[in-house]
């Protein structure tokens, strides 16, 4: 339960920062800060060590993500420090996305395994989790207009979770 909070959290400092609630997503950072804390948070872990070194890693990025977005509070809106800052809050938080990944598996008992009604046996399954990247262009290589920028493509990526049949986390829509 703590962990499914801690995801919360780390899903919504990304949200804010995309709309540029930049104390929205501070106060996002101060609550996963505060989570990691707890130490009923790893009580259900399969490997200690693991989870231990999970909790770590998103600890170690609590620093450089307020740094960030602090950084782009204190730049012009639309300059190029702002955007600098924003993309380094993005990198903090997609590695706080990886490690509460690798956390949240740990959580989950060892030889789990959902059941699937016999009526949907012969379809595909999806046991663990999966990372799905979508790519996509218009025909005839139009751009995707973006406030007047023309971007060839878009990206987007999802983390499928197949212990519960849910999303487990969305990445935004990345124009390239």
């Amino acid at each position: 339960m703590q962990a499914r909070k801690l995801q919360k959290e780390i899903e919504d400092i990304e949200q804010n920062v995309s709309v540029k609630r930049k104390s929205a997503a501070l106060d996002h950072v101060k609550n996963a800060k505060r989570m990691l804390g707890d130490s009923n948070l790893i009580k259900p872990c399969r490997d200690a060590k693991v989870c231990a070194a999970a909790v770590a890693d998103i600890q170690s990025e609590i620093e450089p993500i307020s740094a960030a977005i602090k950084d782009s509070m204190d730049a012009f809106n639309g300059s190029d420090q702002e955007r600098a800052a924003i993309d380094k809050a993005y990198a903090s938080q997609k590695k706080m996305a990886k490690a509460l990944t690798v956390l949240e598996e740990q959580m989950i008992p060892a030889n789990y395994e959902v059941k699937v009604p016999d009526e949907y046996s012969d379809l595909p399954q999806l046991k663990k989790r999966a990372t799905v990247e979508m790519v996509f262009k218009k025909p005839n290589d139009e751009p995707f207009d973006i406030n007047g920028r023309n971007y060839k493509e878009a990206k987007m990526t999802m983390i499928i979770d197949g212990y519960t049949g849910k999303l487990s986390q969305a990445r935004s829509l990345f124009l390239c």
